[in-house]
């Protein structure tokens, strides 16, 4: 089995890019938030858990999450497999390490801050079908309304606003950067472009798969 990390601050593409690598070269794709949400679905005990904690509004914690982790790693024995949203912190990466997890790379979407915020300040969404359109690089036919629902109009996310979505990378980059340094300082992480069209991102991703 070999694995990959993907790793970007929100908004780089890390979900589009996943799934086109699972499509394409048929490297199964982990998501935290999937494995988070099948456990609830499937009633597991530690979806139970974390049910419970997240109803509460607390995090779930590191050891929580490399457990659900570690099961679904064991299930899937075989695959290669891209891990997307893990690990989140550095405790998460020595944790994947102490199962023996052997990562092949680890690949970070790097996009400009200013890029990131204009790409998800435009962002619009369906809340019917869930289609995702942008002001500018992926417009509607009839601006403000969804091509596919017959008059429904499009709505922006309350976290795709601009102070929301600066916060959020403020975040995320107090949170991931130790993690970064982690994996540049036993030479595992390649940077990747993740600005222009999908197709030519991609295209950069993939030629590190083959």
């Amino acid at each position: 089995m070999k694995v990959w990390i993907l790793m970007g601050p929100p908004g780089a593409g890390k979900g589009t890019q996943g799934d086109l690598l699972q499509e394409r070269l048929h490297v199964r794709k982990l998501s935290t938030g999937d494995i988070l949400r099948k456990h609830i679905q499937l009633k597991t005990p530690l979806g139970l858990q974390v049910q419970s904690l997240m109803a509460e509004g607390h995090y779930v914690s590191d050891e929580i999450v490399m457990q659900l982790v570690a099961e679904e790693l064991k299930e899937i024995q075989g695959q290669d497999v891209l891990l997307d949203g893990v690990p989140r912190t550095v405790v998460q990466a020595d944790a994947l390490q102490a199962m023996g997890v052997s990562i092949a790379k680890v690949i970070y979407l790097a996009v400009d801050a200013a890029a990131l915020v204009h790409r998800l300040t435009g962002r619009r969404l369906c809340p019917s079908c869930k289609r995702i359109y942008h002001v500018d690089t992926n417009p509607p036919r009839q601006m403000g309304y969804c091509d596919h629902c017959v008059a429904v109009e499009l709505i922006q996310r309350e976290d795709d606003q601009e102070v929301r979505i600066r916060t959020r990378l403020s975040l995320y980059e107090q949170e991931t950067s130790p993690v970064l340094d982690y994996y540049r300082a036993k030479g595992m992480c390649q940077d990747v472009m993740a600005e222009g069209e999908v197709e030519d991102i991609y295209s950069r991703v993939a030629a590190i798969f083959l």
